[in-house]
């Protein structure tokens, strides 16, 4: 992989476990699609996938 990928991955793991919406809005389209195990239909942009606030 291409350090450009390395370090998008880096960022996006990174987003996925912090939830950092900054980091969201820069990595992910707002109409990204997410598909996860035991959910019939996909999660759509990236508020789909931050945490919940609370």
């Amino acid at each position: 992989m291409s350090d450009r990928g390395n370090t998008f991955m880096r960022r996006f793991v990174q987003f996925i476990n912090t939830a950092d919406e900054k980091l969201g809005e820069e990595l992910i389209a707002p109409n990204a699609e997410f598909y996860v195990p035991y959910q019939s239909e996909p999660l759509i942009g990236r508020r789909a996938i931050s945490k919940p606030s609370g």
